[in-house]
């Protein structure tokens, strides 16, 4: 008998060792619950769900690059199950007590193919749609800084580990010191503002949502609102060739596009976060280095 829906998220949500945003606590975990307990009744495992999280992340992809409003809107809708499902497999995990480093190699693994080739399709899909190769480029390089940054980060804990410097031990009880450390190192309003300012739209989870808003946004004001004027400024909403163009001498037209925009934006603070994380990491492998050689003296 699989406990109530109360019970099940006591059981499969309390988890200290995951961290989510807020969203996604208050949206994603409350509907998962449901689909891990009616996939409870089934010999489905966690490490299934997560396969079938793949398969979605990467359909959602191939959608996005079909480059018609239709198609992209469909796409965002499929990345709000790939969010939903991610839940689901650790709950399916925690319940059943098979939570473990295979497990985690595979979800680790979904977020490795999926965020990248998402944002490779999001970018073709816009240059599809707009006629702009720079915005298929920029997403090509965001996708790239995600493989770079993520793999750098693995190198950190791979050459300390192979140089004999620390032993794995050592090493996971460093990183819980300084992660303990950071979480309790107080930083100014303005700081913590800022860091949410610059790290909320660009994870895994805003990204998704942001695409879906903004292209409904895109849709209504297509279709019930194709231009907006404010005094000598016209914003014209749609898919043009010129996506920045304005015209006339006293007479301006802005052709707008919400989605454009924030895929610029996104991939610009994207990139510059990849190339912070890349440097950080290397000066994480110095201090290992600077720690070896102050006990070997």
């Amino acid at each position: 008998m699989i406990e109530s829906i109360k019970e099940l998220k006591k059981i499969c949500q309390n988890s200290k060792a995951e961290t989510m945003d807020w969203y996604s606590k208050i949206f994603y975990r409350n509907i998962s619950v449901y689909l891990t307990k009616l996939l409870l009744h089934t010999s489905i495992t966690a490490n299934h769900v997560t396969l079938f999280t793949i398969v979605l992340g990467l359909a959602a992809g191939i959608l996005f690059s079909f480059g018609t409003y239709s198609y992209i809107l469909a796409g965002a809708l499929l990345l709000q199950l790939w969010l939903i499902f991610d839940c689901v497999d650790g709950e399916i995990a925690r319940y059943r007590g098979t939570a473990g480093i295979c497990g985690k190699y595979i979800e680790s693994l979904d977020h490795c193919i999926t965020e990248p080739f998402t944002v490779v399709c999001v970018g073709y899909g816009l240059y599809v749609l707009l006629d702009v190769v720079s915005i298929f480029v920029l997403g090509v390089l965001v996708a790239l800084f995600m493989v770079w940054s993520s793999s750098s980060a693995n190198l950190v804990y791979c050459v300390i580990f192979v140089a004999g410097m620390h032993d794995m031990g050592d090493m996971v009880s460093r990183y819980r010191f300084y992660e303990g450390k950071g979480a309790a190192y107080k930083i100014s309003t303005i700081r913590h503002i800022y860091n949410s300012c610059i790290k909320f739209p660009t994870t895994p989870t805003s990204f998704t949502v942001f695409l879906l808003l903004l292209t409904v946004l895109d849709i209504l004001f297509i279709n019930f609102c194709p231009d907006v004027s404010a005094g000598s400024l016209t914003l014209i909403f749609g898919p043009d060739t010129d996506v920045i163009y304005i015209s006339g001498i006293f007479d301006h037209g802005l052709h707008f596009n919400f989605l454009y925009i924030y895929f610029l934006f996104f991939s610009i603070v994207s990139i510059i976060r990849g190339i912070v994380k890349i440097h950080n990491n290397f000066q994480g492998v110095c201090r290992y280095q600077q720690d070896a050689k102050q006990q070997q003296s």
